[in-house]
């Protein structure tokens, strides 16, 4: 089955990264400012996106390459402006879709080297 999986999402920018993402901070702003005529959020909004991301996490640029690599053979990773990364895999006819991987149900223990997506379900390295 052909199919291609895309992502478009955030990430942590690791300090040695901080430098290049400099940037982005007046460009941030000035979309900011256009968007909403002010260049800060009322408060209202800061405590609601405050409530929001509390329990977000990102991976750093190094972390995603490392598992998605691992995971989705081919693919390509690209860092873009305002810390943000696109994901694309191009599954061909014949491929698993996640080649040389088990998936176990989240009930089940898993090894050391699994890796947990947001549905609970584990990836795991076939051996």
């Amino acid at each position: 089955m052909n199919g291609v999986f895309l992502i478009l999402d955030l990430y942590q920018e690791s300090l040695s990264g901080a430098f290049t993402s400099l940037p982005a901070i007046p460009i941030n702003l000035m979309l900011k400012f256009l968007n909403t005529d002010r260049f800060r959020e009322l408060p209202e909004v800061r405590a609601a996106w405050a409530e929001h991301g509390k329990h977000d996490t990102y991976l750093t640029l190094s972390e995603l390459r490392q598992r998605f690599h691992m995971l989705l053979p081919g693919v390509k990773i690209r860092k873009h402006l305002l810390w943000r990364y696109s994901l694309v895999w191009k599954n061909m006819a014949g491929q698993p879709y996640i080649h040389g991987h088990t998936m176990r149900k989240p009930h089940e223990t898993p090894s050391t080297s699994c890796f947990r997506g947001t549905n609970g379900l584990c990836l795991e390295r076939s051996t």
